[in-house]
């Protein structure tokens, strides 16, 4: 039984401290004291579960973002129009040219990783059947 308390407080906690919260508030949302709270920062399976869920909330939040982003450049290019003012104009420019390098370097880089990776996992399938050949 204490077992069943004990995953519901880790739950608990692990919302609190996942989204930002101090050991003091995350302590008292769980209902358990600050010590306790420091005892299972100490335990290397509520780390990884803690790591797990604020990955989770990232993976969410560019999501989200992603999503978001037609529709900002678009709004960004309606900026552009010769009727919008100068100085609006002018922040929309930069704003587009930002956003264009940005994602350029991130879709290179991407690439670039993904083609590493392969290389990595071609030269690790040929380790293993040479290692299966020779006996290894």
């Amino acid at each position: 039984m204490p077992q069943r308390g004990r995953r519901k407080t880790d739950k608990v906690l692990l919302a609190a401290l996942g989204c930002g919260a101090t050991v003091e508030v995350a302590a008292h949302k769980a209902g358990v004291s600050e010590a306790t709270v420091y005892r299972r920062l100490q335990d290397p399976e509520f780390n990884k579960q803690l790591q797990k869920f604020q990955s989770d909330i990232v993976q969410r939040a560019a999501a989200t973002s992603t999503a978001a982003m037609t529709e900002a450049i678009k709004t960004l290019l309606s900026l552009l129009q010769p009727s919008t003012p100068p100085a609006v104009r002018l922040g929309a420019a930069r704003a587009v040219i930002d956003t264009g390098v940005s994602l350029r370097a991130m879709a290179d880089t991407e690439q670039r990783i993904a083609a590493l990776e392969e290389r990595q996992e071609a030269a690790e399938n040929r380790n293993a059947s040479y290692a299966l050949r020779n006996g290894n």
